[in-house]
């Protein structure tokens, strides 16, 4: 461009921190490869954007076996939050790709691998879970041709906590009952419990 002068963006470093207008942080945690795409954690005030983890381990190396990959995938994802102060159980939102399931009936057997991995006690255990979204038919995710079967990709949106203040996760059990009409409005709630 000419009487432009532009500056080379420079690849960030492991655990490299960029801040832009003191407001917004991002941040490429020691413990996750590097992209020069993008950063792996953004965090605004106390919300923390995580970018979707693969089952990729630090040495580049997944595993042929769908319950190691998809627990990577989460592994990585716990990495990437506590770099950021927060943990695993502060998540309100998750979006779950999954590339290569052939059918319906592996989407679901990975569906059902994905609720095992998130019960495990070194993830979320018995706090409760956050929304999530599964989306199937992605036909690619790097490096999916390697390795046969289903992978994952996993990204969420975190609360991070103020320092001193103890934030309380309750799950609420809200019951309905609806009349057999189809119409929305002859739905009540009876009982809603926490």
């Amino acid at each position: 461009m000419e009487g432009k002068k532009c500056r080379k963006e420079k690849k960030p470093k492991k655990g490299e921190i960029r801040i832009i207008q003191n407001q917004i942080y991002f941040e490429n945690p020691k413990c996750l490869p590097v992209s020069r795409a993008y950063s792996q954690v953004a965090t605004v005030q106390n919300i923390i954007y995580v970018s979707a983890q693969s089952s990729f381990d630090m040495n580049g190396c997944i595993s042929e076996n769908t319950y190691e990959r998809v627990r990577q995938a989460f592994l990585n994802l716990k990495c990437a939050v506590e770099s950021a102060c927060s943990e695993l159980k502060y998540a309100i939102s998750l979006e779950i790709y999954i590339a290569n399931a052939c059918n319906q009936k592996d989407f679901e057997r990975v569906k059902e691998i994905i609720t095992k991995v998130q019960d495990q006690e070194e993830l979320w255990g018995c706090h409760p879970k956050p929304t999530r979204s599964v989306i199937a038919g992605v036909l690619w995710l790097p490096k999916a041709e390697d390795v046969c079967g289903a992978f994952i990709n996993v990204s969420g949106v975190f609360l991070r906590p103020s320092l001193g203040v103890d934030v309380e996760l309750k799950e609420c059990t809200i019951t309905s009952t609806c009349s057999s009409s189809s119409s929305s409005s002859d739905c009540t709630s009876s009982s809603s419990s926490c």
